[in-house]
């Protein structure tokens, strides 16, 4: 936990676009052979209300057993890991965390902290087995630590919006293409309408 929190403040590894570290990360973990079927969304506005409606709807509509993973958080870094309706406890947390920190110590990579907090959340989805996993985009879609999801069965696009233009790009254009990095081949796309005029 404490590896986690030193990321968290840690100017040297802040914002840090690109799937190569957290690609190594979680074959090492061996989180991307897993059972679980994914929902990805991406968008520039409305991604953590759309992600928290799609899991309950799973979990108390459907019966399945759902994990959610959001960003940010209000009060604990451990509101971003919620499976079944229920945040992660702080031990289950440390333990994560832990895992994570161990693959990257011996990989000799350093992952952001907002990757950390990715990969704990598949790494605890994977352990657990659920049925599904709703997982929010961070910044784009393309190179976001969350887009190492192999096919989604449904990727969400909530809106497209000028956000973010020295990372995504300056266009709508170019922020559009971003996001649509989640949509994998085969899978289900749902697009929510821009806000573009």
């Amino acid at each position: 936990m404490k590896r986690l929190l030193e990321l968290n403040y840690n100017k040297n590894v802040g914002m840090n676009l690109g799937l190569e570290r957290v690609t190594q990360l979680a074959y090492k973990l061996g989180i991307l052979d897993t059972k679980v079927k994914f929902v990805h969304v991406a968008g520039t506005n409305g991604k953590g209300s759309v992600s928290t409606k799609i899991a309950h709807g799973l979990q108390h509509d459907l019966g399945y057993s759902v994990g959610l993973f959001t960003s940010p958080h209000i009060s604990t870094y451990r509101e971003r890991i919620v499976e079944d309706g229920k945040i992660i406890s702080e031990a289950r947390a440390d333990l994560l965390a832990n895992e994570i920190a161990s693959a990257a110590d011996s990989l000799r990579v350093q992952p952001t902290y907002f990757e950390s907090l990715a990969l704990m959340a598949f790494l605890e989805f994977h352990l657990r087995g659920v049925d599904f996993a709703v997982i929010e985009a961070g910044l784009g879609g393309r190179d976001d630590a969350t887009n190492i999801i192999p096919k989604p069965e449904v990727a969400v696009i909530t809106s497209i919006a000028l956000d973010h233009t020295e990372y995504l790009g300056p266009t709508i254009h170019s922020i559009a293409e971003n996001k649509a990095g989640i949509i994998k081949q085969g899978c289900t796309v749902i697009l929510g309408p821009s806000v573009y005029p």
